[in-house]
Order: structure tokens, then C-alpha cells, then sequence
């Protein structure tokens, strides 16, 4: 075997061991829904407003606030 199969082999068998160890010693990993708190339920409001507006945002702590902020004053 050349210097490069070796290789391959030793780092199939590392990624191997990885998964058998995940699966085993960290049982159930994947599920990671069971611990989703996005699937909880949430009653709906008394009364819709006349317009719901979505803002996807994802690390914007700093600029949220002003953004919605917008969003309410407008008519």
C-alpha cells in the first residue's frame, strides 16, 4: 500500500470510530427536535392585527430594535 491508502484507511477508520462513539456514548443526537422549543405550541392572539409582517433575523441584537421600531410607526 503507497503512503496515500494508508492515509485514507487510518482516517476512514478515525471517522469510523467517530460515528460508533456518537451513536453509542451520545445516544439519539440526531433528535435534536426532542429538545426543540420552536415545536411547543403557542395559542393564537384574541384578535389578528390587519397586518403581520415576518423579519427574519438571525445575529442582528444590535439593529432589531430600530428595525422594528420602523415597522410599527408606519401606517
Amino acid at each position: 500500500m503507497t503512503v496515500i491508502s494508508d492515509f485514507l484507511l487510518a482516517l476512514a477508520l478515525l471517522l469510523l470510530a467517530a460515528w460508533i462513539v456518537m451513536f453509542f456514548a451520545w445516544g439519539a443526537f440526531w433528535q435534536v427536535w426532542r429538545y426543540d422549543a420552536d415545536r411547543d405550541s403557542i395559542a393564537p392572539p384574541a384578535a389578528w392585527p390587519r397586518v403581520v409582517a415576518i423579519v427574519p433575523a438571525r445575529n442582528e441584537a444590535a439593529a432589531i430594535d430600530r428595525t422594528i421600531s420602523a415597522f410599527a410607526r408606519q401606517n
